[in-house]
């Protein structure tokens, strides 16, 4: 039955048709090209770039409209893998332009993408593709060419994980079978999923992750009316069953000792565990709504879903869990990324809002309907930022640009104390945030400071 709601709610995001409103976090990544950065996934409007004192929005109509960004592999920084519901594209500047990936990967999309952390061109790609064959796939050319590991299943991967005390152990789980590799993905070998007694099928079985001192101690749930937490100490080869949690999912992390572990549901809250694993107590809620779980050295993050009580997008905890600071309190709270005109990452973007759906007015854009992907002019918005120099490469490799903070463009003639901003809580550097913005005497940032046309 877990498995079965997952699956619809997969598909949501595929039912969008354009860039929308309310976006929510599916995932957090670290990119190892952006070692400063949580790079928030949203069902639909791309990725959020947090980093220290600032966010950078890369909005996926740059990619196509209403892509619906799935997983995104980062190789230096200016050459990426995205995988979108429709399929795999690269893009080698940054994120301003985009192209289908071809080869062993043409038409296939994927939700789980992974580099290796010492070889940055060696990339492992498994699929979920509807109605063909899946694989895993890896490359050693930073995605030129891909070789699939021969598993051809008829189903869908639904979990892939590089242990990180040994990149070259991976754990691969699709609906018909559960892989080990130890070899950086060229084999794989099949493994136990989950203790005997409980006779789960590869459709109940999901990764949670591994120790990051001890790439066979793995930790993985078997979903059912509830959720059984299950551990290995030898890497799949035997199992035990930890808790009973009734929730999902769940996302477990692992302190940089390896004893520690901290796992979370959506409406359970914490649950701890001092012992590596083997066992888990209920914990104090200490931020309510968190949804996805990380870990950066010793910076716990986690991101919230805002629209539904959360206290903010994007938060950290550096005293595992205990309490947690805001780093991004609001979609608005952005500055945009900084692309060369007749790009995609400005004509399909430059007319739209973070966090809100098309026909919001930014503070720094005129009212337009939507993306403007190769249509007329750019009514002005594009000539500071061209005498600036913006236009004649990508600033940073697609990061902000403090010089070109707001494009040098006015308000629209909104008055700053009637911009509404309801897609989450202001930033005040703490979980226990405010209800409504307050007006600053400040100019907009870049991109910052949408406000909804009447009616929407």
């Amino acid at each position: 039955m877990l498995r079965l709601f997952r699956y619809f709610a997969a598909l949501l995001p595929s039912l969008a048709s354009a860039h929308g409103g309310q976006p929510q976090v599916t995932d957090l990544i670290f990119p190892p090209a952006f070692p400063t950065e949580a790079w928030a996934l949203t069902d639909n409007q791309g990725v959020f770039a947090v980093g220290p004192g600032t966010t950078r929005w890369l909005c996926e109509d740059a990619i196509e409209p209403g892509a619906g960004v799935r997983a995104v592999a980062t190789l230096d920084a200016r050459r990426w893998i995205v995988s979108t519901e429709s399929g795999l594209w690269t893009t080698d500047d940054g994120g301003c332009t985009f192209a289908a990936m071809g080869g062993a990967l043409a038409g296939h999309r994927a939700r789980w993408l992974s580099v290796h952390p010492d070889v940055p061109d060696e990339v492992v790609v498994a699929t979920d593709t509807l109605g063909r064959p899946n694989d895993v796939f890896r490359s050693t050319d930073g995605g030129s060419s891909f070789t699939p590991a021969g598993l051809a299943v008829a189903g869908q991967f639904t979990s892939l994980h590089r242990a990180p005390a040994d990149p070259r152990r991976l754990y691969a789980v699709s609906e018909v079978s559960v892989e080990r590799s130890d070899d950086g993905g060229r084999t794989f070998q099949p493994f136990k999923a989950g203790p005997a007694e409980l006779a789960a099928t590869p459709l109940e079985f999901v990764l949670l992750g591994t120790s990051p001192v001890d790439a066979d101690v793995l930790m993985a749930v078997v979903e059912r009316f509830d959720a059984l937490v299950v551990r290995s100490e030898d890497g799949g080869r035997s199992w035990e069953q930890i808790v009973e949690v009734p929730d999902f999912p769940l996302h477990l992390v692992f302190d940089a000792t390896g004893r520690r572990a901290l796992l979370n549901g959506l409406f359970v809250g914490f649950l701890r565990s001092e012992d590596g694993g083997r066992t888990f107590a209920a914990a104090p809620r200490t931020v309510d709504r968190l949804g996805c779980l990380g870990r950066t050295g010793g910076r716990l993050w986690g991101c919230t879903q805002v629209f539904f009580g959360g206290p903010f997008v994007v938060g950290h905890s550096d005293d595992f869990g205990e309490r947690w600071r805001t780093d991004l309190a609001s979609y608005v709270d952005t500055d945009r990324q900084i692309c060369p005109a007749g790009s995609p990452g400005r004509d399909c973007c430059q007319h739209l809002c973070p966090g809100v759906p098309p026909g919001g007015i930014c503070a720094d854009q005129t009212a337009a309907p939507g993306p403007t992907c190769g249509g007329p002019a750019d009514a002005g918005v594009d000539a500071d930022v061209d005498a600036a120099g913006a236009d004649a490469e990508v600033a940073d490799a697609g990061g902000t640009d403090a010089a070109v903070a707001d494009a040098g463009v006015a308000d629209a003639g909104v008055a700053e104390d009637a911009r509404v901003v309801d897609a989450g809580p202001p930033k005040d550097g703490g979980p226990a945030l405010d209800a409504a913005a307050e007006p600053g005497p400040e100019a907009p940032r870049g991109g910052g400071g949408c406000m909804a046309l009447p009616g929407l």
